[in-house]
């Protein structure tokens, strides 16, 4: 299952929701990647960087951990691919 560049642009309060749908959702082994705003504390916010106005945010990376947790899911891999941009995608898997 994958979810690139799309669980940020939910309401702040959607997304931890949602992320534990998409893993309560996989068999065992299976694997999801997302991507993320890849910052310490959950935040908001909408700029027009790329043209239009858009609206982000992000549980911040210790609250997303939480929720891999509590879903009984594992952190296998995290990476700012975008570096400096806190742009972090997830490879997570349910054991």
């Amino acid at each position: 299952m994958s979810a690139w560049d799309s669980l940020w642009h939910l309401p702040l309060p959607e997304q931890e929701p949602v992320l534990k749908r998409m893993l309560d959702a996989l068999m065992p082994g299976g694997v999801c990647l997302f991507t993320m705003g890849g910052l310490d504390a959950p935040q908001e916010k909408v700029d027009s960087a790329m043209g239009p106005r858009m609206y982000y945010s992000t549980l911040g990376i210790p609250g997303m951990l939480g929720v891999l947790s509590d879903a009984g899911c594992r952190c296998r891999h995290l990476e700012y691919d975008q570096y400096p941009e806190p742009h972090l995608y997830v490879i997570a898997q349910k054991p």
